[in-house]
């Protein structure tokens, strides 16, 4: 690792991984963030069942919108995590900011959350854990030996993630779809229709399109929640100023002048996970 610029190399802040320096794209595959974790958590159940209905009922004028679903929640988490890299401040320290009552918009979610997501059970045991750890003091229990085996683990989430990319790509080949149609779909917007069988199915037949398509919003490529818990994730990476103190305005001012600053080279970090 090396800070090759010493601005923003204040304590507690990373050096540049070698990686980030280098103009291999080879070479920023070797860093791994959060985003293969969320993605695991995603990929095997949202885009992969949901796709799926969603070609059997619209096929390929369906690709569209799916594109632009994605490109916007792309751009959302990119804005929110370089926000984050940049400040050390994530979003529900600044939504306590928002006017009326202190803190009502995260309470929204965390009220949201506690109604909807309670079969979430990973949330709430990655919490307990958490909260246990903080009041029993075995955070770094064991030598570190936890966060070893964690990071196994994320390797091991990784391969797999990687494994499924590989047959999701491969499995467009066996299908043999008509080529045209399919790159049609992903460049031209058509609206949604149901097929003449679909109106015959009793769930469907009560269900407007609109409906079914923004089901597709709420699951292809993660929900809001994701995201939230993604930034937070990259306190614990450390890039940037993420899990340090939130920068001050004539922090973020010495930062916007300075392109080669380090907080401002660590979102290459970002945008390769």
């Amino acid at each position: 690792m090396s800070c090759a610029s010493n601005n923003g190399c204040g304590p507690g802040a990373l050096p540049l991984p070698l990686a980030l320096q280098s103009r291999n794209p080879l070479a920023w595959l070797t860093i791994f963030g959060p985003g293969a974790v969320i993605a695991s958590l995603t990929i095997g159940s949202g885009e992969l069942i949901f796709s799926s209905r969603g070609g059997a009922l619209f096929g390929y004028p369906l690709l569209w919108f799916f594109l632009l679903v994605l490109l916007l929640k792309w751009v959302l988490v990119f804005v929110t995590a370089r926000h984050m890299v940049l400040t050390g401040a994530h979003p529900f320290q600044r939504w306590m900011h928002l006017p009326g009552p202190r803190g009502w918009f995260p309470l929204v979610f965390f009220l949201l959350a506690l109604v909807c997501f309670p079969v979430w059970v990973s949330f709430h045991s990655g919490t307990v854990g958490t909260l246990l750890s903080g009041l029993a003091g075995t955070e770094k229990s064991l030598r570190g030996g936890a966060h070893f085996v964690w990071g196994m683990a994320t390797l091991a989430v990784v391969l797999v993630l990687l494994l499924m990319l590989v047959c999701v790509v491969v499995s467009p080949f066996a299908v043999k779809p008509d080529w045209l149609e399919f790159f049609k779909g992903f460049l031209v917007p058509h609206p949604l229709t149901y097929p003449d069988w679909a109106t015959r199915q009793p769930e469907l037949a009560g269900r407007p399109v609109w409906v079914e398509a923004v089901t597709y919003v709420g699951v292809i490529g993660g929900s809001g929640y994701d995201y939230l818990a993604y930034v937070s994730y990259l306190r614990d990476k450390g890039w940037g100023r993420a899990g340090g103190p939130i920068a001050t305005p004539a922090e973020l001012e010495s930062m916007a002048k300075d392109p080669a600053h380090l907080h401002r080279r660590w979102l290459r970090a970002v945008i390769i996970d």
